[in-house]
């Protein structure tokens, strides 16, 4: 961005400094969009056509275009776009983070909010898919803010859209960028999916050794049991998923090889104090995560975290409800009242063993069973999380399937940062082809 910016009396679109602050220097010409695009008018009357079915698509900044819902024409009150494949279009307020996409040829002729802005390339001179790498990209999205910035709530409407520039090579260079992200695309896919097959390696993995199966209670349209073999008053509860005993090792309960337990601190967390609050934001993928931390400014020592505490998450959404990670971080860390603690007895299981299980489908399916939905959160509390049984095998067979587990661990992460580093590179690479 310059600090000084020369414009022509009649060249002036809009009185707003920052939209002529952010300018770009690129290999290609610079050109206003307003020649290249073609604004779809083509709106329908649902309401026109009560008892008929139409199939609403929507865009969100991860996921492009995607199918929204059916809805009959008498729940819709007002005109509704209807869409072609290979037509763009995008959230007018929210297209400066992502939310704009292609529409794919299956969903040819489908139907959209007349909120947003519908439009198509003249594809002989501009491809849609060149100008959606453009608009989505980190070295545009400044210009694209500045441009917006002054205008109603950020309303990017089409005739503004219009307004905006962006680098334009020849439709041949075009085909090649997008060639280069369609290969990177599909590269970064293969390495995703080798590291789902790794995980579902360890799954299978798991049951095999553990000699486990997972018994499924036939669907009925009438459930019965004794009334002395109720423990709770839920269907669910009742009639879900039962964990068969180990055909090799004993089964327990988790309270078995729990030493105590801990509900945490019921404070007011901020991004400054002294101590670090953890929170269920903070586990991901059977991990710690601190990229997000927040912090206390005192607590008792009690509440101090331990070298391999279990962190339980007890409460929020069904699938975050029983998450767990383990704590091996150096230094003082305290944690939030919807977690719960819990000391794993190493003369009767290794913590990591312990924590593959909560993240495995042979504990998963039992939380999902067990659970409670009170105000809207699912929830488990402690004594539930220690009636949870689980295979127990001799130390040595946990180590075994430790290291085996890590091993794996380790790959699907590699696998992940390959997938991540393609799509970057490839990034880069066509930001330096484009920009100067």
């Amino acid at each position: 961005m310059t600090k000084v910016a020369v414009t022509r009396y009649k060249d002036l679109t809009r009185w707003d400094v920052k939209s002529y602050l952010y300018t770009l220097n690129s290999n290609y010409p610079i050109v206003s969009l307003a020649s290249y695009l073609i604004e779809n008018t083509t709106r329908v009357k649902p309401f026109d056509f009560p008892d008929q079915e139409f199939d609403i698509l929507g865009v969100t900044n991860k996921n492009g275009i995607y199918f929204n819902e059916t809805l009959l024409g008498s729940k819709i009150n007002q005109p509704y776009y209807q869409v072609d494949g290979g037509d763009t279009f995008y959230n007018p307020y929210r297209v400066n983070v992502g939310s704009i996409g292609l529409v794919p040829q299956e969903f040819h002729h489908k139907y959209t909010s007349p909120a947003y802005v519908v439009f198509r390339t003249k594809q002989d001179e501009l491809l849609s898919e060149y100008l959606l790498l453009v608009m989505k990209s980190d070295w545009f999205n400044e210009v694209l803010r500045a441009f917006t910035s002054g205008s109603v709530r950020q309303n990017l409407t089409f005739s503004l859209l219009g307004d905006l520039k962006v680098p334009l090579p020849l439709p041949e260079e075009q085909k090649k960028i997008i060639a280069l992200w369609h290969k990177a695309q599909s590269e970064s896919k293969a390495h995703i999916e080798q590291a789902e097959n790794l995980k579902k390696e360890i799954d299978d993995y798991l049951m095999s050794e553990l000699g486990i199966t997972v018994q499924k209670q036939e669907k009925s349209k009438v459930f019965t049991t004794r009334y002395k073999d109720l423990e709770r008053w839920s269907l669910q509860y009742n009639s879900g998923i039962v964990l068969s005993s180990s055909n090799i090792y004993n089964t327990i309960s988790v309270g078995y090889i729990i030493e105590n337990s801990q509900y945490g601190l019921s404070l007011q967390s901020s991004e400054k104090g002294k101590i670090p609050f953890l929170r269920m934001n903070n586990i991901i993928n059977g991990s710690l995560n601190f990229d997000n931390l927040k912090y206390i400014d005192e607590c008792t020592e009690n509440y101090f975290l331990e070298y391999e505490d279990l962190l339980f998450n007890r409460t929020n959404s069904k699938e975050l409800v029983g998450k767990t990670a383990l704590f091996y971080e150096k230094g003082i860390f305290t944690f939030a009242s919807y977690l719960i603690r819990a000391k794993i007895n190493r003369k009767f299981a290794i913590p990591y063993y312990i924590n593959e299980l909560f993240n495995h489908s042979i504990v998963r399916q039992q939380i999902d069973r067990v659970s409670r939905q009170i105000t809207g959160q699912v929830n488990v509390n402690a004594q539930e999380m220690k009636n949870i049984k689980i295979p127990l095998p001799p130390l040595k067979k946990q180590q075994e399937i430790v290291e085996h587990i890590t091993k794996l661990r380790t790959q699907i992460s590699e696998l992940q940062t390959k997938a991540q580093d393609t799509i970057s590179s490839a990034r880069e690479t066509i930001k330096n082809q484009i920009i100067k």
